[in-house]
């Protein structure tokens, strides 16, 4: 709203001498004083204000300099307070000695104008400094000239805020000059005040007396008006985008990933950020991630189109938890097995399993596969493995964000692999090695997939080789292993990033299993990496994105089956127990999230029970005491876990319920723990189920694949895929 301001001072003078001076109608500088005159003959300096000085009794003493009067009072808002009086110099009472120089008072201060606009500008009047002090008067006696008086400082400007506002107002008057100290005949003449500075003049002002025009409000400060999601609201939709709305339209080149970022557990998310007209956008790489809560922060960097910075905000909100549906997927035959789920970070999925087809040609198991698209659902299982005269088995598989898929298995005696490009269809299964098996296989997301077989010839050799995408396995071999008689077997295989894979396996060693370990397409030879005290079998491995590697297996002691681990980032760490060492424990597991985390899984009896047991791994802390996942209602194994980019995870395994055996999940949610309350079982309870596998994308979402049974009166099984969203 506009406003007129009334501004009159009556009365009002600035003290520059004896006299008292009117103000001007426009802004000045202060005044320069006249120097001190001349009298005739010497006198006596006149006591301060308030007290006379002491007569000097004493031949040869000076009198003590009387004290200067303080700086008036401040009445005003608007205008300084009036200068002290300076005091006298004592009198000089023998001849030869100057008495001393008065002391010139202090200035008076110029009043702040009060910041009393809407926006933070002045919108009153002028600001007048205040007077400068008087010199002091100097003394003579003949034969020696008095020290002349200084002249009193220059009265301080006020400072007008924000002058340069539209509606500013006059500047402020500078404060007026001392007045020069007074000598007697014939010596020094005292020197002029310091003559005061000129207030700075400001633009649309007015004057004393005179009436304010009427000017417009300042504009609003530049601040959020509104966002999406609300503070502290929980976001439905996973794919939704953080959409921010200014006051005014915004600078887009001044938001960016430093100036809008968005944090979860203190970890900035990766994300698009755009900005147009009066709003900004923030769009994550991946889904939020479920259960999981974020914190938005805009800085004041980020400003308007006239360069006026944002009032900083802040705000957080949470993502939903997920639920779970299941779905049959595939024909029904009387025996499918062993699904293998993967998981890409954006979502896209692949399930590979074994299936008796039962179609008369043959009791034979082919390899099966089908695909998801996010959003999407499963597509109708294909047949990628040909023949019909030999046992297919043990399938395994990988995908990436660009939906591209290598899956692998072996065929008796050989292994076999056939690839997906997206866009493309199965190709044609080839030879990855004859005479070999127990394949396994991971995929980056360069396209460049890796394969690590164990050779069933006199070597008993663990080999690798490498291809890119769409090329087929099926090139050179190289060992990992050291050629020898001793047996090698189970395999496994974990990206280092960018620089080749970590292949672990167990292997005989003068007569006792060891653990050991091997890069490969990168430096590094084998090693053994297990506790060397006793037999070690059944290693898993996992790693991040930055290439640091988890490995779990298990190891026997004189009196329990324990759960070891061991970390890679460089070099292997030693190996350390994370199992309780109450009771016998085996078939670990081990997944890793993208913040250098881990969670192992195994199954151990407890009070004569089997359960599920899981282990975290914190980064910079160390792996956490072990915790019961499942409950005791029935005997729990064979687990399965994965986590998220965020270390949420979910765990899945088989569990004897009366006389059927379901599968069962828990959720893990980082920062809490695991949820009694999301802890169920998912599979139908009135058949039997199998041969659990779980995988996990960057947002939590997860699918957890098994087997049925045939149910009563049925020939047929069939292949489930739970879904977590």
């Amino acid at each position: 709203m506009a406003k007129r301001i009334k501004f009159a001072m009556v009365g009002l003078c600035v003290v520059t001498s004896a006299a008292c001076t009117s103000l001007p109608a426009t802004p000045r500088a202060g005044q320069s004083q006249v120097g001190g005159t001349v009298d005739s003959g010497w006198r006596d300096g006149a006591g301060g204000t308030g007290e006379r000085t002491g007569v000097d009794l004493l031949p040869g003493l000076g009198g003590t300099t009387g004290t200067a009067g303080n700086a008036g009072v401040d009445l005003l808002a608007v205008l300084g307070g009036t200068t002290g009086t300076a005091g006298n110099a004592a009198v000089d009472l023998l001849p030869g000695l100057g008495g001393t120089t008065g002391t010139g008072g202090t200035a008076g201060l110029g009043n702040n104008q009060p910041d009393v606009g809407v926006d933070g500008r002045a919108d009153l009047a002028v600001i007048i400094g205040g007077g400068g002090g008087s010199g002091g008067v100097e003394t003579t006696s003949p034969g020696s000239g008095g020290v002349k008086g200084s002249g009193g400082a220059a009265g301080l400007d006020a400072i007008q805020p924000d002058a340069v506002a539209a509606d500013a107002l006059d500047g402020p008057l500078g404060g007026a000059g001392g007045i020069g100290g007074t000598t007697d005949s014939g010596n020094i003449v005292g020197t002029g005040g310091i003559i005061g500075t000129g207030g700075i003049i400001s633009t649309g002002g007015i004057r004393l007396g005179e009436d304010a025009p009427i000017v417009a409000d300042a504009p609003n400060p530049f601040v959020v008006l509104s966002h999406v999601p609300a503070d502290g609201a929980t976001l439905n939709d996973i794919g939704a985008s953080v959409v921010v709305t200014f006051s005014a339209t915004v600078n887009p080149t001044t938001v960016t990933t430093g100036t809008f970022t968005v944090l979860q557990n203190n970890q900035i998310v990766a994300g698009a950020i755009s900005a147009q007209g009066a709003t900004a956008t923030f769009t994550p790489n991946y889904p939020w991630s479920l259960a999981a809560s974020y914190a938005v922060q805009l800085t004041s960097d980020i400003t308007d189109g006239a360069a006026h910075p944002l009032v900083a905000t802040s705000f957080a909100f949470t993502v939903r938890e997920g639920t779970w549906t299941s779905k049959q997927i595939g024909p029904l035959y009387a025996s499918p097995g062993t699904p293998q789920v993967a998981l890409s970070p954006n979502g896209n999925g692949a399930v590979v399993w074994t299936l008796d087809q039962d179609n008369g040609l043959s009791n034979f198991p082919n390899i099966f596969a089908s695909r998801y698209s996010p959003g999407g659902t499963w597509t109708s299982p294909v047949q990628i493995s040909t023949g019909h005269t030999a046992v297919h088995s043990h399938p395994q598989v990988a995908i990436n964000n660009q939906a591209h898929i290598v899956a692998v298995w072996d065929y008796y005696d050989s292994t076999e692999a056939s690839y997906f490009v997206n866009g493309s269809s199965w190709t044609a299964p080839s030879t990855v090695e004859p005479a070999a098996y127990y394949v396994q296989v991971a995929l980056n997301s360069s396209d460049q997939a890796y394969s690590v077989v164990f050779a069933a010839h006199e070597t008993n050799l663990i080999q690798a080789q490498t291809a890119p995408l769409p090329s087929t396995l099926g090139g050179t071999i190289y060992p990992v292993s050291a050629t020898g008689t001793t047996s090698s077997n189970d395999p496994q295989i974990a990206l280092l990033g960018s620089q080749g894979t970590m292949i672990v396996w167990s292997q005989d060693n003068a007569g006792r299993t060891d653990i050991w370990a091997a890069p490969f397409g990168a430096s590094g030879t084998a090693r053994v990496i297990s506790n060397q005290l006793g037999p070690a079998s059944a290693p898993q491995v996992a790693s991040d994105v930055s290439g640091d590697v988890f490995a779990v297996w298990q190891e026997a002691d004189a009196t329990w089956t324990d759960i070891w681990a061991a970390r890679f980032t460089g070099t292997w760490s030693a190996p350390v127990i994370i199992s309780d060492q109450t009771s016998s424990a085996s078939t670990p597991m081990v997944a890793v999230d993208g913040r250098g985390n881990a969670m192992a899984v195994w199954q151990q009896a407890i009070a004569g029970t089997g359960r599920i047991v899981a282990a975290h791994y914190a980064a910079g802390t160390g792996w956490s005491a072990p915790t019961v996942v499942s409950d005791a209602s029935g005997a729990g194994s064979a687990p399965s876990i994965a986590l998220d980019g965020v270390g949420n995870g979910i765990a899945a395994w088989t569990q004897v319920n009366a006389s059927l055996t379901n599968v069962w999940v828990g959720r893990y949610v980082s920062g809490t723990g695991w949820q009694p309350t999301l802890r169920k079982m998912i599979s139908d309870a009135t058949t039997s189920a199998s041969n659990v596998d779980v995988a996990v994308d960057a947002s939590s979402r997860a699918f957890v694949g098994f087997a049925t049974s045939p149910a009563a009166g049925s020939g047929d099984g069939a292949l489930w895929m739970a879904r977590f969203e």
